[in-house]
């Protein structure tokens, strides 16, 4: 499955192919992935806009328009491939994105679990709306953690895998940056001091920027 790390990979590695660019084509082979494709809405608030930004929330990606956002998740096996034409495509494959000339994105999915959503203006959407803090966002400070802990009786390694209170944080990411602060994965959450939530919190980026291509 990707990861956080993955994500951000690929959002970098998009941001100079699509930021600023205009999606002139969309091409779907199905309706559906693990739910079903808002193909009208990606119509009226993609095709022919201007992709502003792409930013990342935990494990989703948004490429932004005036119109909203496309929120993209990988699910278990889904990937996004840079083509130079439409063909060939890939079994699997079950959009296409065109952006420039000689720019097409495949997005390609075995399994099925990846979505292709749409958020609208507001910026709400079922799937982000509870999500918790960003690992690498500002507001995921020491205090900020211990606060959102203090009456928690949670393992501190199910705490912090909880995407309603931190997102993105897959298993292989939470043992590592708990071992690096020496922080025992079974120890409360809410017994955590503000000093060993101020470690894990660099032990936890450092382990992430680290896994970043």
């Amino acid at each position: 499955m990707p990861e956080l790390p993955e994500v951000e990979t690929l959002r970098r590695a998009l941001l100079p192919l699509v930021k600023n660019n205009v999606c002139s084509e969309i091409k779907f082979f199905r309706k559906d992935l693990r739910f079903p494709i808002p193909q009208a809405l990606l119509n009226e608030g993609l095709l022919n806009k201007k992709v502003s930004d792409i930013t990342r929330k935990g494990k989703y990606l948004l490429l932004h328009t005036p119109k909203g956002a496309m929120l993209l998740h990988l699910g278990m096996s889904g990937r996004v491939v840079l083509q130079a034409t439409i063909e060939p495509q890939e079994k699997h494959t079950h959009v296409i994105f065109k952006f420039a000339q000689k720019s097409y994105l495949h997005f390609i999915d075995p399994r099925r679990f990846g979505s292709i959503s749409w958020v609208p203006e507001s910026g709400k959407h079922p799937l982000i709306d509870n999500l918790g803090c960003d690992p690498f966002s500002p507001d995921m400070t020491a205090k900020a953690m211990k606060i959102l802990a203090r009456k928690s009786r949670a393992p501190m390694k199910s705490f912090i895998m909880n995407a309603q209170k931190i997102t993105g944080v897959g298993n292989i990411y939470a043992c590592e940056s708990l071992y690096h602060a020496r922080i025992r994965p079974q120890k409360q959450a809410g017994k955590i001091t503000l000093v060993q939530w101020e470690k894990w919190i660099e032990c936890l980026r450092d382990v992430l920027n680290n896994s970043i291509a």
